[in-house]
């Protein structure tokens, strides 16, 4: 080979590693582009482009009509993927279909990491276009928005411009949702109706109730509870202590009894539906109520209900308290005291036990509770005021039935337990404030006592010297 030859290839080689040094994006336009710099335009320009690739976490905007002030915008995400930018040359021939490009034409220009999909829905587009007494249809898009070349003129001139408010936001989201119905067809005097009704619940061995005054509470576990307690290999101790539990206290909370019978939560999803089933609405919602207990009949239970409880922001600061989202169990602020420690085995590679925590489910006077948002039964809230208020309570006249918001109680009882919790947690907040500063401040004057006493001792050896 000639040294020019390979001169030649070496730079060729050079040339090529620093192009597919070089990034490009690609974005999926949702259209036909004809003029690129309208199509740029509609992406808001070059300068937006750029701030958007350099932000991760933001979006991709898209406006079909940018100079209409009403336009809803198509977002697109980014997404990874693995591509080339290639400059392809073709020869110009005349009278033939088929292109047939040559190897030597295709030019490597970049490498392509990022791409930007439209793959969300577009939310619906409502143009001002209305409807004239003649059965014109106009746009009064120029009328709507002013020019703001002189001062109100545009208000008075056209008194009779109809009203056009579209709603921010149609829809919440813009993403497909997947629901997945079944069919079934009911036959009504001879006539054969078509119902799509929801697909079934996923979990398959608990037992859930709906609160009504007419249908009957279940009674016993699915067979499948029964065959998952025998898969998961539950020890005797622990299914004892949580039926012992039971029966000294029908209803419970899943936190509650994973707080006071020290049984993993793990298990206690196993044990749970073979003694209880769970209601999802009504004063008892989110509990475990044990079969064969109607709480429906039994006034008592009132003690059972449930207290949705959510921390105001001007009752406490939220750095004290996190999200109840942030929380495992449903549960609870890390900083609180109130809290208790087992270990339980795990199947890791070095058979180590991990310890797990379980967080109070009480709220105590003195104490800030455990979440911003959390569901307390009354009694657990171990307020005394509130407790003799549950005491006090008359009970029910004949006829009076339980009710599914207010239950046993009576209306605005909750209200009253509420501002009494809130209070509370306002003195408890206000006294810990003041024990910070008057920390901070004996804090300081040990830290000036400190440095006057090292003054001194200074002074006196610059004497005795």
């Amino acid at each position: 080979m000639d040294s020019n030859d390979s001169s030649f290839q070496n730079s060729d080689d050079v040339h090529q590693e620093e192009r597919m040094r070089r990034k490009a994006v690609l974005v999926e336009y949702p259209g036909l582009v004809e003029n690129v710099g309208k199509c740029l335009e509609t992406m808001g320009g070059i300068g937006k482009l750029s701030e958007t690739f350099n932000n991760e976490k933001k979006r991709l905007e898209l406006k079909f009509t940018p100079e209409n002030l009403f336009c809803k915008p198509v977002f697109a995400d980014e997404h990874a993927t693995t591509g080339i930018l290639l400059k392809i040359k073709l020869p110009r021939r005349r009278n033939t279909r088929s292109v047939e490009v040559p190897s030597e034409s295709a030019e490597i220009v970049a490498r392509v990491e990022t791409c930007y999909r439209f793959t969300s829905m577009c939310d619906f587009q409502l143009l001002p276009i209305v409807k004239r007494d003649d059965e014109r249809v106009e746009m009064i898009y120029n009328e709507l928005i002013p020019t703001y070349r002189d001062n109100h003129s545009w208000l008075t001139e056209n008194p009779s411009i109809p009203y056009f408010l579209p709603p921010l936001l149609f829809s919440r989201l813009d993403t497909v949702q997947h629901k997945t119905f079944r069919s079934s067809q009911i036959t009504e005097k001879g006539a054969t109706v078509q119902q799509f009704q929801e697909r079934k619940k996923r979990s398959k061995h608990n037992v859930i109730a709906s609160f009504n005054l007419h249908d009957a509470l279940p009674d016993k576990m699915n067979p499948a509870a029964a065959e998952m307690l025998k898969v998961k290999f539950v020890s005797n101790d622990e299914y004892t202590t949580v039926k012992n539990l039971l029966q000294e206290r029908p209803i419970w909370s899943r936190i509650a009894l994973c707080y006071v019978s020290q049984v993993p939560v793990a298990r206690l999803k196993v044990i749970l539906p073979t003694l209880a089933f769970f209601f999802n609405s009504g004063p008892w919602r989110i509990l475990w109520c044990r079969f064969g207990y109607d709480p429906r009949k039994h006034f008592e239970s009132r003690h059972w209900q449930v207290l949705d409880y959510r921390l105001r922001n001007h009752v406490a600061a939220k750095n004290y308290v996190t999200r109840k989202s942030s929380h495992v169990l449903g549960s609870v602020n890390k900083a609180s005291v109130s809290q208790k420690k087992f270990t339980k085995p795990t199947s890791g590679a070095r058979g180590e036990e991990k310890e797990s925590l379980v967080y109070s489910p009480y709220f105590e006077v003195g104490k800030m509770p455990e979440a911003r948002q959390i569901n307390y039964q009354y009694c657990d809230i171990r307020v005394p005021k509130i407790q003799e208020m549950l005491e006090k309570l008359p009970g029910p006249l004949y006829g009076t039935t339980c009710t599914e918001k207010s239950g046993w109680l009576p209306p605005g009882f909750e209200m009253q337990c509420r501002d009494i919790m809130n209070e509370l947690i306002r003195e408890h907040f206000q006294t810990e404030i003041l024990k910070k500063e008057e920390m901070e401040e004996s804090g300081e004057e040990e830290s000036t006592g400190d440095e006057d006493s090292m003054l001194e001792e200074t002074f006196e050896e610059m004497d005795i010297d």
